[in-house]
């Protein structure tokens, strides 16, 4: 298997099992743009796992769970500066 080809059946579990990474909430679109936004974490995921440390499922459950938290942040970031930017037009 292709390092492409586990980033892309990675992203398909991530995609059909939103609850157990805890992204239960998100509507499918705002699902898709995280999991683009996330695509750079999940091409370096290969390469920061040790297996002395974690099984691979948690290691990944944990990197996305990650990830969100910090998308969360920058999408709050980017619609605080586009609300002001708004109010100054």
């Amino acid at each position: 298997i292709t390092k492409e080809e586990a980033i892309n059946q990675l992203m398909t579990i991530v995609l059909k099992n939103p609850a157990y990474f805890g992204l239960e909430k998100l509507s499918k679109e705002k699902l898709q743009d995280f999991i683009f936004y996330s695509i750079n974490k999940i091409n370096n995921i290969f390469k920061n796992y040790d297996s002395s440390k974690a099984s691979f499922s948690t290691y990944f459950q944990i990197t996305i769970r990650y990830s969100f938290e910090t998308w969360k942040r920058t999408m709050s970031q980017i619609s605080a500066k586009n609300k002001v930017y708004k109010k100054i037009r």
